[in-house]
């Protein structure tokens, strides 16, 4: 992969140098995040990129731009005066006649306009691969999804994972035995289930390596009479390292997992659900498995439906939050902000159990339903995703 050369503008007039490393370094990994460009710094290549760290940077650029053919790409911050000298810098390129370009906005609008510009320095140009073990499962009538569309809209390909070929991965019996994997098996010292849960996360984790996938989701119900085990134990392993694992084979909400890990580099829950009350303005969600990194503890028990199989239970902790769906067209999202206000361990739910005070929008997900699974993620961000969506697809109606 080819990689884009960095020349960092910043003035000595109040600024610690070891806190602008710092901010540079966090920026710049952000955006290889979002994009897949390999940002380097004082290296030859075909592309250069001055990144305007501060203001007062307007000398400093007229003494070196000369040595760099048009046209002129600065990237800015929303601080420390860079988009001010930025401009000023644009206006003397504007008339000396000297084409130039400006990179500024959030991350996720940044990364988006470098993607376009610089198509062929990121290391995803192909496309993203989500894998689907099985078929969807047959209750999910109204998530099927228009993969011509996804592929267009998100550089996003579905790879089909035959089942039979799953089961022959499990039935190998095996996993890498590191040191999470031993965290766990301390905790479950004494579980029937476990041997056969991580045999299930090794045949998936060897499946991604196999057919190099960014995500995946699964029709994990079979596996309950296959092997009177599940997948929730290995779905909440996967997720948290950096695998987007959905359940149920769901892909619209695998595409909208996948894109809040992309877009907003966030973990994210899939949860049915449960219940509504509308004079409260609360919604209770609910799954059997959860990424560990979004609790702040968690117990393991059976699976909710079945009594088998490792469950999740996890304490998520109170705050803000944002709660997003796809519809299985990808013509509309929802997107809404609240707050987690409470766990809850009820008896008759899945494990996971947390209660939502949504700000607005709730009458959409009773009245308007995109589907039956929807993602929440920590933080309020409304605003940052939907224009991020936006700016991927045009036409995304956001409800």
């Amino acid at each position: 992969m080819k990689p884009i050369n960095i020349i960092s503008l910043r003035s000595s007039i109040g600024s610690n140098a070891d806190e602008l490393d710092r901010e540079k370094d966090a920026y710049l990994d952000t955006l290889s995040a979002l994009s897949g460009i390999n940002f380097v710094s004082y290296q030859k290549s075909e592309a250069n990129i001055f990144f305007i760290e501060t203001g007062g940077t307007e000398q400093s650029f007229l003494k070196i731009h000369g040595g760099f053919r048009p046209p002129y790409y600065l990237l800015t911050t929303r601080h420390r005066n860079s988009l001010a000298a930025a401009l000023e810098i644009c206006a003397y390129l504007s008339l000396k006649n000297l084409p130039f370009e400006i990179f500024h906005g959030s991350p996720e609008e940044v990364a988006l306009k470098l993607e376009k510009v610089f198509p062929d320095f990121c290391k995803d140009k192909d496309g993203y691969r989500l894998g689907i073990i099985g078929k969807p499962s047959s209750w999910l009538i109204a998530s099927d999804l228009n993969r011509d569309l996804a592929y267009k809209r998100y550089k996003v390909a579905y790879i089909n994972i035959d089942y039979d070929e799953f089961v022959g991965e499990i039935d190998k019996k095996s996993y890498a035995d590191d040191e999470k994997v031993r965290q766990i098996r301390k905790k479950l010292a004494n579980n029937v289930y476990l041997e056969g849960a991580l045999h299930i996360y090794g045949a998936i984790k060897r499946l991604i390596l196999k057919y190099d996938l960014h995500g995946f989701s699964i029709r994990c119900f079979d596996l309950l009479t296959i092997y009177r085990n599940t997948a929730c134990l290995a779905l909440a392993m996967l997720n948290d390292e950096g695998i987007s694992a959905g359940c149920e084979g769901d892909l619209p909400l695998l595409l909208a997992m996948h894109l809040v890990k992309r877009l907003l580099s966030l973990d994210s829950f899939q949860a049915n659900p449960s219940s509504i009350d509308e004079a409260k303005q609360t919604i209770t969600f609910a799954h059997c498995t959860v990424p560990f990194s979004m609790c702040q503890s968690h117990v393991f028990m059976t699976h909710f439906e079945s009594g088998l199989g490792i469950g999740v239970r996890g304490e998520l902790p109170l705050g803000p939050c944002t709660v997003f769906r796809l519809s299985g067209n990808l013509s509309k999202a929802l997107i809404e902000e609240g707050e987690i206000v409470a766990n809850l361990a009820l008896e008759n739910l899945c494990r996971t159990q947390i209660v939502v005070k949504m700000n607005s929008g709730l009458e959409k997900i009773l009245r308007h339903p995109l589907g039956n699974h929807h993602l929440i993620m920590f933080g309020h961000h409304k605003q940052r995703l939907g224009t991020a969506l936006k700016a991927l697809d045009p036409n995304l109606e956001l409800i």
